[in-house]
């Protein structure tokens, strides 16, 4: 094997099994932003001590090699719904120059340097995260939708007709989608904050996609109902109405008084710790414009 592969190889497969595990990571421990980011900065400057040593070449090439398989996993994974979280993949490889150069540096200090180094990164992730992901994942508009109706409560038909002259928080959903459980008791708690409000109205609405039923519907809501009004949307009528198409779940949008679209919220992660208060102002603000 020569110099060359002997030194790009290793760096390839670190940098597959750092993506390999936060992939693992994120399926099985936490969907949260904030988690990812720490285990990702963890792994990348742990592999990359495990393998360095003090020449500056070498560091370089590793850091650029194994960032490869991870920077393909974050376009692939996050960055199509999350795109701000670019930056995590560069912080990932400054972790990764400095766990690669540290076994080279002599005396207690500077090797303190570089692991306090590490972690002021991870503490300014852990509160960068969460705005980044309440602006990748809330649009404002002010969109006319086209008229709608889905199954309500008990099998009624609920129209976008019978809708109009209240704001209405409309939230699609898949049984299978762990985004959607997640969401459902922090929408929760914005419904209760508007609980005598008879202004505002709530539906938990099945997407009908991914293989849903309406009976599994129905034992979703026996499951995860949190006292909500549910709905089902056969064909997706409603969602494409709305403007919705391939948004994927959970995907929440809020009517004014005339039916138009005014706040869409695509996709959902625990790192956006101002969910709550996000959704509560926006209803506030569009009950205060008429």
């Amino acid at each position: 094997m020569n110099k060359n592969l002997r030194m790009i190889l290793p760096a390839l497969l670190a940098g597959v099994l750092i993506a390999v595990l936060t992939g693992v990571f994120l399926l099985t421990i936490s969907l949260d932003m904030r988690h990812m980011s720490l285990w990702s900065l963890t792994l990348g400057f742990t592999a990359a001590y495990w393998a360095g040593s003090r020449n500056y070449m070498k560091a370089w090439v590793y850091v650029v090699v194994s960032m490869l398989p991870f920077v393909l996993f974050l376009r692939l994974v996050i960055l199509t719904d999350l795109p701000s979280m670019w930056f995590v993949a560069l912080l990932m490889g400054l972790s990764a120059l400095l766990g690669f150069l540290m076994p080279g540096v002599k005396g207690s200090v500077k090797k303190g340097g570089m692991v306090a180094g590490v972690l002021l990164m991870m503490l300014f992730t852990v509160f960068y995260i969460p705005t980044q992901v309440s602006r990748d994942l809330t649009q404002t508009l002010h969109k006319g939708a086209d008229a709608f109706s889905f199954t309500g409560p008990g099998g009624a038909a609920v129209t976008s007709g019978d809708l109009r002259g209240k704001v209405v928080v409309l939230d699609f959903y898949g049984t299978w989608c762990k985004p959607c459980i997640a969401e459902l008791p922090e929408l929760a708690r914005v419904r209760d904050h508007f609980s005598t409000n008879e202004q505002v109205l709530f539906y938990i609405v099945n997407s009908d996609q991914g293989g849903d039923t309406p009976e599994k519907a129905v034992s979703f809501v026996k499951k995860y109902g949190n006292g909500f009004s549910f709905g089902y949307d056969h064909d997706r009528k409603t969602y494409k109405a709305i403007g919705l198409s391939g948004a994927g779940v959970p995907s929440l949008v809020i009517l004014d008084r005339k039916g138009n679209v005014r706040l869409k919220h695509v996709g959902y992660n625990k790192a956006e710790t101002d969910f709550v208060d996000n959704m509560i102002r926006a209803i506030n603000e569009i009950l205060e414009a008429g």
